[in-house]
């Protein structure tokens, strides 16, 4: 699930579902944490109700507008940062989902299979170690996935520095897979250069291929 400020309205969107969004108007990330259910036998803390569900789940933390975080309140949860540059860590051994929203923040994962997306600003994610998932947004980001194999997601509104992209172990995803043909390869140097509408949209340091496939194909 992705949480998008837009003016005075919070658009939820969901990666499993592109084409569906839902906009709550006049309403503020940092007002969607925690809703409370009362019963006769307990009050029950959470975040959204969907549909099918029973019971409100409490699935992820947001950061006062105000405030920054140094490491994350909970393990294997998501968590919203806001406007401000944060630095942000993971915990050790929690798969981590950590959004830093706007602001040019430094992300860490540490250990545990983490997610981590920068959002709006100029962006540094760090994933450490696990199989982690990395997303700049837009900006110039760095990105450096750390031991084992991890996820890049570009998108055409950044550009990403890819620091530690290892051919066979590591891949390449793009935000709109429609225009997954329209990506070039071109080497610069000991780079590799990855080109949409002649734009840069992401730069593999140290690494020299230019057949797609190679990139984009997880192993």
């Amino acid at each position: 699930m992705l949480l998008e400020q837009q003016g005075g309205d919070l658009v939820i969107r969901f990666e499993s579902e592109v084409a569906l969004t839902i906009t709550l108007q006049n309403f503020s990330l940092e007002n969607l944490d925690n809703l409370s259910v009362a019963t006769s036998a307990a009050v029950t803390v959470g975040n959204l109700l969907f549909a099918s569900e029973t019971a409100i789940q409490d699935q992820f933390d947001v950061i006062n507008s105000d405030q920054t975080l140094e490491q994350v309140l909970r393990p294997n949860i998501v968590t919203f940062l806001n406007g401000l540059d944060n630095i942000t860590q993971g915990l050790e051994n929690s798969d981590d989902i950590i959004d830093g929203q706007a602001g040019n923040d430094r992300l860490a994962g540490l250990s545990g299979n983490d997610k981590l997306r920068g959002g709006q600003g100029n962006d540094a994610l760090w994933g450490g170690t696990g199989d982690d998932i990395l997303s700049g947004g837009a900006g110039l980001n760095q990105l450096n996935g750390g031991s084992g194999s991890d996820q890049f997601v570009l998108s055409q509104l950044g550009t990403a520095i890819i620091q530690d992209f290892v051919v066979a172990e590591d891949w390449l995803s793009w935000e709109n897979q429609n225009a997954l043909g329209q990506i070039s390869a071109q080497l610069s140097g000991q780079n590799t250069v990855l080109l949409y509408a002649g734009q840069t949209v992401a730069t593999l340091l140290n690494v020299q291929v230019t057949d797609i496939t190679l990139l984009f194909t997880r192993t």
